[in-house]
């Protein structure tokens, strides 16, 4: 089961306007989420479920200047409609003090600069947060629900306002990722374009 739905999975950015998800459904992807593997089960995310249609439509409608689509994704571009907007958004959030950098339980809470890492981050956290959105969108899948994994909370106009738009505070948190959910609109797709599997291993 979980083979086939790893293949069948896909990236849904247009939602059902008229159907609901429930708040156990959006558990159920919560709680598998939360099953993922993390670095010396450190567990660092934190979610924050925006079910808020003001909100979610202030963050769709977000002035992001940077993207090729133009200054305001549903104001500028006549396709972006009620179908672009999911029913429900899940920021994910890194709690710093889960970090293995700075967890007094790894380390004695000093900082290894043999570690490689990124923005303040270890890599190993980063790739927690991302078995954590993989388990979700997949879970989305298996329970009919579409997902799309996105950084669009991360753009000018959304970040760092976010912070204060669901009352985080910066200091102790910090914004990794985003996944939106939401009824899929048409039917998904056929097979996802794949390079051939050789051509990205090396077997030695």
């Amino acid at each position: 089961m979980i083979l086939k739905t790893i293949k069948d999975r896909r990236s849904v950015r247009l939602y059902d306007e008229n159907k609901e998800i429930s708040d156990e459904t959006i558990s159920k992807i919560l709680e598998h989420g939360h099953y993922a593997p993390s670095s010396k089960n450190s567990q660092p995310w934190y979610f924050v479920v925006i079910k808020n249609k003001k909100l979610i439509h202030k963050i769709m409608n977000a002035k992001t200047p940077e993207r090729p689509e133009g200054k305001n994704l549903l104001i500028d571009q006549k396709e972006f409609n009620e179908t672009n907007i999911p029913k429900a958004i899940v920021a994910i959030f890194f709690e710093k003090r889960r970090s293995i950098f700075v967890d007094p339980r790894f380390y004695g809470g000093k900082v290894k600069s043999y570690f490689l890492n990124v923005g303040g981050f270890a890599y190993s956290d980063l790739v927690n947060i991302g078995c954590v959105l993989q388990n979700m969108a997949l879970t989305a899948h298996h329970l009919g629900i579409g997902a799309c994994i996105t950084g669009d909370l991360l753009e000018t106009g959304i970040n760092p306002e976010i912070y204060d738009w669901v009352k985080i505070n910066k200091k102790d948190f910090q914004l990794v990722s985003g996944i939106r959910f939401g009824y899929p609109k048409n039917e998904l797709g056929g097979k996802p374009n794949r390079e051939p599997l050789n051509d990205r291993v090396k077997v030695i």
